[in-house]
């Protein structure tokens, strides 16, 4: 009787929860939605349930901010891509996610920002394109390396505008000719759309942001064909912002500390997700490390809209400041935790990290790593019944510790690099107590910090497009069915003598 009132409680709770995330469309008659973004790809390749995206690249350890981009059959889809991201999300700063892929004929950049207010300049010139929400990329196909820039160093910026314009006034590209950036004709293709109601170059009603999508050919920087799997560029980012008519506001960049006149603190563009070859090993063991087992804690927090997306929260006022404490109701005490992204800025704000923390103190030193996962429960979707569309989770190192008392949006750790990626495709009936395994490669990430002597410390978030794409997983606080928390599992042996 207990076992059949918990079941019936767990699916109420699901059904709730499924209902409770359902994203919220604009109303069709909204007025001074002037654009939006195109809606999802329906004609995307199909991909495999559950399937697990392996790396592709062996390469030295780095410590510099890596994005490895993922490669895109069809350039036109770029829910396969990587992501990465910076900024915060408040009345006076931006916010922006990158995805980041690329496929036979050009590397692409999708850049979509958080943005209250939206300004550009109604007479461009090329002198003032980062006066004004623009976004500025930085490329070296050398490397992320020197104290300056070389030969094959370029620069692109694109100024945000409404899409009616002549898009090449607001787009420019310049190439390094030893001593300064010079204005050149590298060609290159942008789309763009900004989503809101105010609109540009006005200040009495907010917006939401803004996309830029940027498709760089190879043959315009001098090449033939794709990068091979394992070629690095140096890349560096900046978010340039604007709010009002009077003057521009300081720009956000990534890497975070990087100098834009040296290469080698830019960040580093790889082709290809890295793999791990594991050293001949002997006297192999598993070992599992999840909360309460081999951990007395796991610590672990969701940053964002949670499952509710950021119901009770004013999106550019607290939303980005708001730790999970503040949807403890929703989520049962924080023993659920949601992943979501869509390409909709005009949307409601359905977009939810998770980070997690392992110690390693139980694995004991001196071992060959042989393999490591990250074992997640997926219990539900977002979205109503049917609404639900497949996600595609990335799995990357946090750059710090975090506390989960107080984690938000705004203040959590960057992405150091991304290792792995997962599609995970939705749950089409109540999946039991335990929830359905969902597991993702992460060898080269517990290798990482196993040779700094550090915990494993990661974030995971989705590249989708679509609305309705979150997924709901139990979490590390869940106080029954300990083999549903969140789990690494390693395999190590020996040393061969």
């Amino acid at each position: 009787m207990i076992r059949r009132m918990k079941n019936i409680l767990l699916i109420f709770l699901l059904v709730q929860l499924l209902a409770s995330c359902a994203a919220h469309p604009l109303p069709e008659d909204s007025k001074g939605v002037y654009e939006s973004v195109p809606p999802s790809n329906t004609n995307a390749p199909e991909q495999t349930p559950f399937s697990v995206f392996l790396p592709t690249v062996i390469r030295p350890e780095e410590s510099r901010y890596r994005i490895n981009a993922r490669y895109l059959p069809d350039e036109t889809w770029l829910v396969p891509s990587s992501i990465f991201w910076f900024g915060k999300v408040t009345r006076s700063e931006n916010y922006v996610d990158v995805r980041t892929g690329y496929g036979d004929q050009n590397l692409k950049l999708h850049f979509e920002v958080f943005d209250r207010m939206l300004w550009y300049d109604t007479s461009p010139t090329t002198a003032e394109l980062s006066q004004y929400d623009a976004i500025g990329v930085y490329l070296k196909t050398s490397g992320a390396n020197g104290n300056t820039p070389d030969s094959q160093s370029y620069l692109f910026i694109v100024q945000s505008h409404p899409n009616y314009l002549d898009k090449s006034q607001y787009m420019a590209s310049f190439r390094w000719n030893g001593q300064e950036w010079t204005k050149s004709t590298i060609p290159f293709n942008i789309r763009l759309a900004y989503a809101g109601e105010g609109g540009y170059n006005q200040t009495s009603k907010d917006n939401r942001g803004w996309f830029i999508e940027m498709s760089i050919p190879y043959t315009s920087m001098g090449f033939s064909q794709n990068p091979v799997a394992g070629t690095t560029w140096g890349l560096a980012v900046v978010l340039y912002d604007r709010d009002d008519a009077s003057s521009s506001l300081p720009a956000k960049q990534w890497p975070p500390n990087a100098n834009l006149s040296i290469p080698a603190t830019w960040g580093t563009l790889g082709f290809g997700l890295p793999t791990y070859s594991a050293p001949p090993s002997i006297n192999q063991n598993t070992m599992v490390i999840r909360e309460g087992w081999n951990a007395s804690k796991v610590p672990d927090a969701s940053v964002g809209g949670s499952t509710v997306c950021g119901e009770g929260t004013d999106f550019f006022g607290t939303w980005g400041d708001t730790p999970e404490s503040f949807y403890a109701n929703r989520t049962v005490n924080n023993t659920q935790f949601n992943i979501q992204n869509q390409m909709d800025v005009a949307d409601w704000p359905c977009f939810a990290k998770y980070y997690i923390t392992f110690p390693l103190d139980a694995l004991p030193k001196g071992k060959v790593i042989v393999s490591a996962k990250l074992v997640l429960h997926h219990f539900g979707n977002s979205g109503a019944p049917g609404e639900a569309e497949d996600s595609l989770i990335h799995v990357m190192l946090a750059e710090r510790d975090w506390d989960e008392r107080t984690l938000t949006w705004n203040n959590a750790p960057l992405a150091l690099e991304n290792f792995a990626a997962t599609y995970v495709p939705p749950l089409l009936s109540y999946p039991g107590d335990m929830g359905v395994r969902r597991e993702w490669v992460i060898t080269p990430a517990l290798v990482r910090a196993y040779q700094k002597g550090e915990p494993l410390r990661l974030v995971l978030y989705s590249s989708d497009s679509a609305r309705h794409s979150g997924k709901y997983f139990w979490a590390s606080n869940r106080p029954d069915l300990e083999a549903s928390r969140p789990a690494l599992e390693i395999i190590y042996g020996d040393p061969t003598p």
